[in-house]
């Protein structure tokens, strides 16, 4: 449910020059940002990037060095984790393991003396919203790494949060229960309407689950925008490399008309589309996702400009064939296509022209 970017009226979260220090540390730098009521946000980007500590300036358990965290349009800056109004969900579950499931997702609900008739209410409504009706009576350790996610989850959601916070809830799990998660998260997310910050590392989870993905690094925003945003139009270098996988090859702009013509290092010249302010004698890098590339023997024609080096290998991946050009600069060239009985295939050592339509290439401003 992409519903955009957020006003002042519909944000469940907004921070306002919101920056932290750690003695002589710069954690976060300068942020303005704002969540709207109802979106799956998420927070993306390497250790270290400051995701995880822009998280908790939301949570509150760190306080600002600088700037302001409103809160559905309350000023929570100087308000106590618990009396945010909202939910965490972690990584390493944090059951109570001398408890039974229905003790931990009831846990919550005591501590804010519900009455047991409605505790036992709610705890079997959250079962069976998790799609686990019948573990009540017993203890974490009874289940898997996955149903002990979703029993966590469970518990935040019992006491009812308008705004939940998950800090890489998937990183204990393995490949297969990560997906079976992430199509949980989503589809709760869809039934409950509730605002979710999560943060990650992986970007294919992100892609995949967010209504707006904030692409982070060294403290700082990069980027903010829908997973197809990101993709098809990052609005640097360092988002083109960090989302999917990506060809990026450095030149300056020698011509801009509609398209732009880029001269590479070694004079050949290639062509792309562009953003915005880009101008002749800019140096830049033109990017190519792989699945955009053609690849084809170096001796057949093409009405495409292109680039030519050697084929070093060919991997197929069930669906897909990915093939790994070596460019007279040293660069790696990747292009993937669909596989199919009957696929050509060339010969390792041949030498390849790898080429693509100028709608599928993008000129970025050089900033590194």
């Amino acid at each position: 449910m992409n519903q955009g970017q957020p006003t002042a009226a519909n944000a469940m979260v907004e921070l306002r020059g919101v920056s932290k220090n750690f003695g002589s540390v710069e954690a976060l730098k300068a942020v303005d940002l704002a969540v709207a009521k109802g979106q799956f946000f998420s927070l993306l980007g390497p250790s270290g990037s400051g995701k995880t500590t822009l998280l908790n300036l939301i949570s509150g358990t760190f306080k600002p060095t600088a700037g302001r965290v409103f809160i559905d349009g309350k000023d929570a800056t100087d308000l106590h984790a618990s009396k945010r109004g909202l939910g965490m969900v972690f990584q390493n579950y944090a059951l109570m393991p001398h408890m039974t499931i229905f003790e931990n997702i009831a846990f919550p609900l005591k501590v804010r003396k519900v009455p047991s008739a409605e505790i036992k209410k709610r705890v079997e409504e959250v079962l069976e919203l998790v799609r686990l009706p019948d573990v009540g009576a017993r203890r974490p350790k009874e289940l898997s790494g996955g149903q002990q996610q979703r029993i966590s989850f469970a518990r935040c959601i019992v006491y009812r949060p308008s705004l939940i916070l998950m800090d890489e809830p998937l990183g204990a799990l393995d490949k297969k229960l990560r997906k079976e998660m992430q199509l949980e998260i989503s589809r709760l997310h869809r039934e409950l309407n509730i605002t979710m910050v999560y943060v990650t590392h992986d970007q294919e989870e992100a892609l995949t689950m967010s209504d707006q993905i904030v692409v982070m690094s060294n403290g700082q925003i990069e980027q903010i925008g829908t997973a197809e945003e990101l993709y098809f139009h990052p609005a640097n270098p360092y988002t083109a490399d960090f989302i999917g996988d990506s060809n990026l090859v450095y030149g300056r702009v020698k011509a801009v008309n509609g398209s732009v013509q880029v001269t590479l290092d070694d004079g050949s010249i290639v062509m792309a589309r562009a953003e915005e302010g880009v101008s002749i004698g800019d140096a830049v890098q033109v990017l190519v996702r792989p699945e955009s590339v053609i690849v084809q023997a170096a001796d057949k024609p093409s009405d495409l400009p292109g680039l030519t080096g050697k084929l070093v290998e060919t991997m197929v991946f069930g669906a897909v064939v990915k093939h790994f050009i070596n460019l007279p600069d040293g660069r790696l060239f990747e292009a993937t296509e669909i596989n199919r009985r009957g696929l050509e295939r060339i010969a390792l050592g041949a030498q390849v022209r790898v080429s693509w339509r100028v709608e599928d290439g993008l000129v970025l401003r050089d900033r590194l």
